[in-house]
């Protein structure tokens, strides 16, 4: 047994990599969020502007598939081509809330995956997680479970879009 506030503090040294391995999560890269209008206007060839693409740091949200951790903070980098985990501090800030079901968002295509502890913010003081995310960066509008559109990351400028290769009717529960 372990107190409840146990959870809320980094483990000990000797529970800390390098000394334990921790397993790795996948995670879902959320892009960002787009308006419920947005569908209305679909349509092949069209781009999604994704404003948090154009600030100097694009802030993503690292979110668990199976819902069992909280969105996890962090960066794309698409210039250096990867995902950046800061570690615990206070310049990493505290992820946002998981959006609403209902919310249209842009996801990167693929999972990424991250070790648990640097999930948690336990990783080694001060050093950065990194995982490459090379090109092509396919990615999906969704909502839910329901994918709308498919397509792949335009850079464009200081930012980015999701440009739409195909346009999908999923199939909405009864």
């Amino acid at each position: 047994t372990m107190p409840l506030d146990a959870l809320h503090l980094p483990p000990p040294e000797s529970l800390r990599a390098p000394a334990l391995s921790w397993a790795s999560q996948l995670a879902t890269v959320v892009l960002g969020e787009v308006p419920p209008e947005a569908l209305a206007q679909l349509q092949v060839g069209g781009v999604l502007w994704l404003p948090g693409s154009f600030a100097a740091a694009w802030d993503v949200r690292l979110v668990d598939p199976a819902g069992q951790l909280a969105p996890c903070a962090a960066a794309l980098e698409l210039a250096a081509q990867r995902i950046t985990v800061p570690p615990l501090g206070p310049e990493r800030g505290v992820p946002a809330d998981a959006a609403d079901a209902a919310a249209l968002q842009v996801v990167l295509a693929r999972t990424v995956s991250l070790p648990l502890d640097h999930w948690l913010g336990w990783g080694r003081a001060g050093a950065a997680y990194h995982w490459p995310t090379p090109q092509p960066w396919a990615a999906e509008l969704r909502q839910g479970p329901n994918v709308w559109a498919r397509g792949a990351l335009l850079p464009l400028g200081d930012g980015c879009g999701l440009y739409i290769e195909s346009v999908e009717q999923p199939a909405l529960a009864v």
